[in-house]
């Protein structure tokens, strides 16, 4: 299993983790762990992210834990889908809060991630789908 770090601050997303690179072969198995380091996020809002590669979008709700002792202020923990691995590319992440349908919070959109063709991902570049 791998894990892939995202951080929040303010409305960016960028990668902690130095692998970046999700294989296909790999469904089922990896997850991606999103730290917020900015307070606001944490102000009662629910929360979700959008993960997509290409037309291919897939929402989840983010459950929060606060570790003690962490530097970040909170963290939410999902399952790489499936779906978001059936092309090569880009990875974006975008993260969504709202408060009582009136308040929202989003993030700018990033592409923090790639994800690559069957195989271990050593040294393969993205390939487009024909």
């Amino acid at each position: 299993m791998q894990r892939y770090v995202l951080a929040v601050r303010d409305r960016a997303i960028t990668a902690e983790s130095t692998d970046t690179t999700l294989v296909r072969t790999s469904k089922g198995v990896d997850e991606i762990a999103i730290r917020f380091y900015s307070p606001e996020w944490l102000e009662g809002f629910s929360l979700s992210c959008a993960l997509y590669v290409g037309d291919v979008l897939e929402e989840q709700a983010l459950t929060l834990t606060q570790p003690l002792g962490a530097e970040w202020l909170a963290e939410a923990v999902i399952a790489v889908p499936d779906t978001v691995l059936e092309s090569a590319g880009e990875l974006g992440v975008t993260v969504h809060g709202v408060i009582s349908g009136n308040e929202h919070i989003i993030t700018e959109r990033a592409f923090p991630l790639t994800v690559m063709l069957e195989g271990d991902g050593i040294g393969e570049s993205p390939q487009p789908n024909p």
